[in-house]
């Protein structure tokens, strides 16, 4: 399956923002490293808080996804899982965690308040249905 021009820049600036920051990239870095145009880079990202905009909605949607697998199956097992997911998308998106140029970003910040309240959320449910089935004691 090929992959598109936009999914490919979107994966790149994940990694290049991940390894050099979100601060000291520029979109003719993210795209030199492409070996596309910084022209190619901006039909499909006008500027670089456009891409982060869609990382931080990537980010929400992976959070989610997990959690939300979470309530099939409550159990000591899930809640392993679901922490580990969460962790690994920290993991892929840790510029955002990082970067004191976005993380003090009110957007970003009420994102990672949401996501982790959630997921805390989430984690006290699976510890009240095992303490309610007798799981704990």
């Amino acid at each position: 399956m090929k992959i598109n021009t936009k999914d490919r820049i979107l994966e790149s600036s994940r990694i290049h923002f991940n390894q050099h920051g979100y601060g000291a990239s520029s979109l003719y870095q993210i795209a030199q490293h492409m070996k596309i145009s910084r022209g190619n880079l901006t039909y499909h990202f006008k500027d670089k808080e456009s891409l982060l905009d869609i990382h931080l909605d990537e980010m929400v949607k992976r959070s989610k996804e997990s959690f939300t697998s979470s309530f099939l199956l409550p159990s000591w097992q899930t809640l392993i899982v679901t922490s580990e997911d969460f962790l690994q998308v920290q993991k892929d998106y840790s510029f955002i965690f990082f970067d004191k140029n976005i993380l003090f970003l009110p957007e970003v910040q009420k994102r990672i308040k949401a996501i982790r309240e959630n997921h805390i959320r989430i984690q006290m449910s699976m510890i009240n249905v095992s303490i309610r089935i007798g799981d704990v004691s």
